[in-house]
C-alpha cells in the first residue's frame, strides 16, 4: 500500500508536468516555423546580395529579422504564461490565507487520492501510516 502511495504522489507531480510540457512543444513548434521562415529568408538575403539591386537585400532581411523576432517572441510565450498563472495563485494564496490554502490544498488532494485509490484503500493507509509512525515515536517515548 506504501508503494501505492508513492506512485500516486509520483503520478499527481508528473500531472502538472506534462501540461507544462505540451504547452512548451505547442509554442515551440509555431517558433520552429516561423524561424525556418527566418532561415528562407535569410538564405534569400544572401542571395540577393549577390544581385546589384540593394534594395531587394534591404526588404529580405527586414522580413527574416521580423520572423526571427517573432520566433522570440512564440518561444518566451509559454515562460510569460507559466509566470502569469504562478502570479494568479500567489494572489489566491494571499487572498484566501495561509490557513485557508492549506484547508483547500489539503482538501482538493484528499478528494483527488480517493478518486485514484476509493475510500477503504484511503483509511486503510492512513491506519498503516499511523502505525508506523507510533512504533517509531514509541521508544522515544519510552526513553524520558
Amino acid at each position: 500500500m506504501l508503494g501505492n502511495v508513492a506512485l500516486y504522489i509520483a503520478n499527481r507531480a508528473a500531472g502538472g508536468a506534462v501540461g507544462s510540457v505540451g504547452r512548451w512543444a505547442a509554442w515551440g513548434a509555431a517558433a520552429a516555423f516561423f524561424a525556418a521562415l527566418a532561415l528562407v529568408f535569410a538564405m534569400l538575403a544572401a542571395f540577393w546580395a549577390l544581385e546589384p539591386r540593394l534594395g531587394a537585400i534591404s526588404a529580405a532581411a527586414t522580413v527574416a529579422g521580423v520572423c526571427l523576432l517573432f520566433a522570440l517572441l512564440l518561444v518566451l510565450i509559454p515562460a510569460i504564461q507559466d509566470a502569469l498563472e504562478r502570479q494568479a495563485e500567489e494572489q489566491a494564496r494571499n487572498k484566501a490565507g495561509p490557513i485557508t490554502a492549506t484547508v483547500e490544498a489539503a482538501e482538493t488532494e484528499t478528494k483527488a487520492a480517493v478518486d485514484y485509490f476509493g475510500p477503504l484503500q484511503i483509511v486503510a493507509s492512513a491506519f498503516l501510516i499511523g502505525m508506523r509512525t507510533g512504533r517509531q515515536l514509541r521508544p522515544a517515548v519510552r526513553s524520558r
